[in-house]
């Protein structure tokens, strides 16, 4: 007869937000004691309102570093795991991006390489250095040659030969370069959709590496190799979702144009948009009587 459970199995090195971890292991810990409840969660934590477990999950509250401590203590988290729990819910809570990104680091150092398959581990580099998707493109230019001291010479900022050949092996993992019948590196597809690949974390630290890097060009190249504009203007709400399509149709239309027949290349750029609120939006509905 087979030995009932009573650990739970979620792993939280598998998660890259806190609520979402905890909504998964509270689940768990109904199903291996009935007598778990958000009520009996606040009684043991000592927390007033019965609801207050759910409110964090649901994003409408924040966790103190005290309370942090008592959820690691209710729910059993220790060691290892509670250090990641820690950093995780600094992370997501945090609005400081240096801060971030350096809680990111921590947060990656810590994950066991185990926890994620290969194939993942490739997406999380892919994902994490920027001059990845720049080499991928470099192999379409005419003079490119599959050498990794030519490749890092060629990269701005400059990398190392080594990390030029790391980066060649894991496009070609991921099956984002692949080899023609004369061995030669292509594309495999011309357009690179990281979709639901890219976790919050991951996605977090790409930007970031994009953002930085167009901060250090914007003193350190000639103003006539680089084009910086920016707009800040009012819109109507209603406008949000159209002006939002027509920068994604922007996209697209660069797309076709430099991926039309016959076009030759001789240099990648990096091209970044970005639209966003400087201003609080003020919530308009009106609760449904």
């Amino acid at each position: 007869m087979p030995r009932k459970r009573t650990k739970p199995l979620t792993n939280i090195f598998t998660y890259s937000d806190f609520r979402l971890y905890l909504k998964d292991l509270v689940k768990e810990l109904k199903t291996l004691n009935k007598n778990f409840t958000m009520r009996y969660f606040a009684q043991q934590a000592g927390f007033g309102s019965p609801s207050f477990l759910k409110m964090i999950m649901d994003g409408e509250r924040t966790l103190t570093n005290k309370s942090v401590q008592k959820f690691c203590e209710i729910l059993k988290i220790k060691g290892k795991e509670k250090e990641y729990f820690e950093a995780l819910v600094e992370f997501n809570q945090t609005e400081d991006p240096d801060k971030k990104q350096n809680l990111f680091n921590k947060i990656d150092k810590l994950r066991p390489r185990v926890t994620f398959s290969k194939i993942e581990q490739h997406q999380n580099k892919y994902l994490t250095n920027d001059y990845y998707a720049a080499i991928r493109e470099m192999v379409l230019l005419e003079d490119f040659q599959e050498d990794a001291k030519w490749i890092a010479a060629k990269c701005l900022p400059r990398i190392s030969p080594g990390e030029a050949r790391e980066a060649i092996e894991t496009l070609l993992e991921l099956k984002l370069l692949i080899r023609d019948n004369t061995g030669k590196l292509i594309q495999s597809d011309p357009i690179v959709d990281t979709g639901p690949m890219a976790s919050a974390m991951e996605a977090f630290s790409f930007h970031e590496a994009v953002l930085n890097k167009a901060r250090r060009y914007l003193s350190h190249l000639e103003q006539e190799k680089r084009n910086f504009s920016a707009l800040t203007i009012p819109i109507p709400s209603h406008l949000e979702r159209e002006i939002s399509q027509r920068i994604d149709s922007f996209q697209n239309d660069i797309l076709g144009l430099v991926n039309a027949d016959d076009i030759h290349y001789d240099g990648v750029y990096q091209l970044n948009v970005q639209f966003f609120p400087v201003t609080l939006q003020e919530n308009k509905k009106k609760d449904k009587k």
